[in-house]
């Protein structure tokens, strides 16, 4: 994977499909006015979609694409830390250390590739070639006890090594979830 690049989000993610299917576009905007939501409420094709409501309902008018371009918007303002944009092998390599600490191989970076998706039941489908690269879709990396493993693993590698990716990885690691998205 030279030259991918991995983004990690902490989120509670039944909580944001709660929001997805039950908050206004308008309410989303309102709540995070500089966040990702707004800037594509502003933008075609969601914000001739926008008067329908719900985040769901302006999804289901957007192609298969932009709707889940909208949920993704929705996951990064919800998320409570984020790692973006970093090297795929250079996180592989803190996150290989981590997953021999704890004792958990679903800590290995390379588990992403084999991860669910993270989208609702109706943006799940599967990318075709013609929509998207598959690795271009979050999936649920860690999820509940898996993830306070991974992280108390992180906050000691962070102590005791001084890397301060591992420092980023652990404070990613304080959600409930932890989604991923590798991109080529």
């Amino acid at each position: 994977m030279t030259g991918a690049t991995v983004t990690l989000l902490a989120v509670d993610l039944a909580d944001a499909e709660r929001r997805w299917q039950r908050e206004s576009i308008a309410d989303r905007v309102a709540a995070a006015p500089g966040g990702r939501v707004a800037t594509a409420a502003r933008l075609e094709p969601v914000a001739a979609a926008a008067r329908r409501g719900e985040l769901a309902q302006v999804a289901a008018a957007l192609p298969a694409l932009e709707a889940r371009g909208l949920f993704e918007a929705l996951l990064e303002d919800l998320a409570v830390a984020a790692i973006h944009d970093a090297p795929f092998s250079v996180l592989a390599e803190v996150c290989d250390k981590l997953a021999r600490a704890a004792k958990l191989r679903a800590l290995e970076l390379a588990a992403l590739e084999a991860a669910p998706l993270a989208y609702p039941a109706e943006l799940r489908a599967e990318p075709r070639p013609d929509t998207a690269d598959g690795r271009a879709a979050f999936v649920v990396w860690l999820e509940g006890p898996r993830a306070a493993d991974a992280r108390a693993a992180a906050e000691t590698l962070a102590r005791h090594s001084g890397d301060e990716l591992a420092e980023a990885l652990a404070h990613v690691l304080v959600g409930p979830t932890v989604v991923g998205q590798v991109l080529p």
